[in-house]
C-alpha cells in the first residue's frame, strides 16, 4: 500500500524484485477522461476554462504516448517506445553494433563470390566479435542488419549474408549494376534473422565480371573503408 502526505509517498514495504533483481517503482500522473469544461453558446469564454480545456488534453495526450510501454525501465534500458530509463543514454546503447572492412587500398574482384574481409568493429558490443577472413560472431538473438559494399565495372553485382556453418543464405540484398568502364555503385542489403545459438557469418559478394585492381572498391590513403555492416540487436 502506499500513503501519500505533503507530496511524499511512502511504501508499507519494499517492492518485489522482478527478474532482472531489480526492486522497481513507477511513478505516473494519470488524468481522467470525463470533460471537464462544457462551453456553450453566448458563454463568456475565461481564460481559466480554456486553460483547462487545453491542458486536459495535452496530458492525456501525453500519458498515451508515455504509457505506450506497460515495462517499468531500470536505468539505461530501452523502452517498447523507444524511450529510456533514468539515465536519459541513447536506446541503441547496448543494442547497435557496427562492422566494416578497413584496408590500405582498392580491392580486386574476381567474377562470382567475393568474401568481404570484414576486420573492424567501429562500434562494438559483447554479443558481436570480428574474426579472421572477414567471419563476424554474434550471439544468439533477433537482429536487424543493413548492409552495403562498392563494386567498380562488375556488371551485375549484389551482396548476401551468408551462414559458415553450412554455408545457408541469411539475407539477400537487391541487385546493383555497375556495367560502364570505371563506374562504381553499391550493393545493399536490409533484412531481419533469428539465431537460436552463437552463429559465425560472412558478407558475400557476387560479381558478374572480375576486374583486376579496384573491383570490390577504389581505395584513398592507408585507410579506406569499403563495405560496412550495421546491425541491431532487436531481443
Amino acid at each position: 500500500t502506499v500513503a501519500v502526505s505533503s507530496n511524499t509517498a511512502t511504501l508499507s514495504g519494499a517492492p518485489s524484485t522482478g527478474s532482472d533483481g531489480i526492486n522497481k517503482i513507477r511513478i505516473y500522473r494519470s488524468t481522467g477522461t470525463d470533460q471537464l469544461i462544457d462551453f456553450q453558446n453566448g458563454s463568456r469564454l475565461s481564460e481559466t476554462d480554456l486553460d483547462t480545456a487545453y491542458q486536459q488534453g495535452l496530458f492525456v495526450s501525453q500519458e498515451v504516448f508515455e504509457n505506450g510501454s506497460n515495462s517499468i525501465l531500470a536505468k539505461g534500458e530501452k523502452g517498447d517506445d523507444g524511450t529510456n530509463g533514468a539515465d536519459g543514454d541513447s536506446p541503441f546503447k547496448d543494442n547497435f553494433a557496427h562492422l566494416t572492412e578497413v584496408t590500405g587500398g582498392s580491392i580486386a574482384a574476381a567474377q562470382g563470390d567475393n568474401t568481404r574481409n570484414i576486420n573492424t568493429e567501429a562500434v562494438t558490443q559483447s554479443w558481436v566479435s570480428v574474426g579472421s577472413g572477414g567471419q563476424f560472431t554474434l550471439d544468439a538473438g533477433t537482429y536487424h542488419i543493413e548492409a552495403s559494399a562498392p563494386s567498380v565495372s562488375t556488371d551485375r553485382h549484389y551482396i548476401r549474408l551468408n551462414n559458415t556453418a553450412d554455408s545457408s543464405v541469411v539475407v539477400t540484398g537487391q541487385t546493383a549494376f555497375s556495367g560502364a568502364d570505371n563506374v562504381a555503385t553499391h550493393a545493399h542489403l536490409v533484412g531481419r534473422f533469428t539465431i537460436s545459438g552463437s552463429s559465425t557469418f560472412t558478407l558475400v559478394h557476387n560479381c558478374g565480371a572480375a576486374r583486376t585492381g579496384d573491383g570490390l572498391g577504389v581505395g584513398i590513403g592507408n585507410n579506406t573503408y569499403h563495405s560496412q555492416i550495421r546491425l541491431i540487436k532487436l531481443s
